[in-house]
């Protein structure tokens, strides 16, 4: 557990692999969880809701609605490619952001949820589940990605230890291509310190 948690020692290379390939098994588990409660489409909940609004039915902010989803949507797809193209610290960034959102509009977020699948007709496969149009449900995800992001952060931290430097260093995959290039190179391909260093001894002596 201590690949994954924590942000104190060393890991060589193999460990640093072995650390994206498990947190590569852990980003498609949670897809597929989510995913398999997910039996409907959001462009079948946003049209049924504009025309109920059309109709003189339940009021739905369709365009807030539209932008919710979306940006959910957005997000999930982003934080698969952050981790694919090497951006630990952007992610972490991003799951802040998200949490932070999820906390201040995870109210209205629930609302327009409610409003939308109230606007569904009898018997419609558009379903989504009663714990999914909770705000706890979008403060519980803000958290899964905070962890997530942790995890990430604590392998990459400890392989850049290996090198010498310091977890600072992270903050340059806030920066497109060039974060990548020395996420993949720096921390990926060269070799680590031979011996102790002040983040701990050799990996590859232990």
């Amino acid at each position: 557990m201590g690949l994954l948690l924590s942000w104190v020692g060393r890991i060589g290379r193999g460990k640093f692999w072995l650390g994206q390939l498990l947190i590569a098994a852990i980003l498609m588990a949670m897809y597929a969880i989510s995913f398999s409660f997910m039996d409907f489409s959001f462009n079948d909940i946003i049209e049924q809701a504009a025309r109920e609004a059309e109709a003189g039915g339940e009021p739905v902010d369709v365009a807030a609605l539209r932008s919710i989803m979306i940006g959910s949507m957005i997000f999930g797809v982003v934080i698969g490619l952050l981790f694919a193209l090497g951006q630990p610290a952007m992610m972490f960034l991003m799951s802040l952001i998200y949490m932070v959102a999820a906390i201040f509009f995870g109210d209205h977020y629930a609302e327009l949820m409610r409003a939308a699948m109230e606007a569904q007709p009898a018997g419609s496969p558009a379903t989504i589940p009663e714990w999914m149009l909770s705000p706890t449900y979008l403060i519980v995800s803000g958290l899964i990605s905070l962890a997530f992001s942790w995890i990430i952060m604590a392998v990459s931290i400890k392989r850049a230890h290996d090198r010498g430097q310091s977890g600072w260093w992270l903050l340059l995959t806030l920066i497109p291509v060039i974060g990548m290039i020395w996420w993949l190179v720096n921390l990926g391909i060269l070799e680590g310190e031979t011996g102790p260093n002040r983040y701990g001894p050799d990996p590859t002596m232990a």
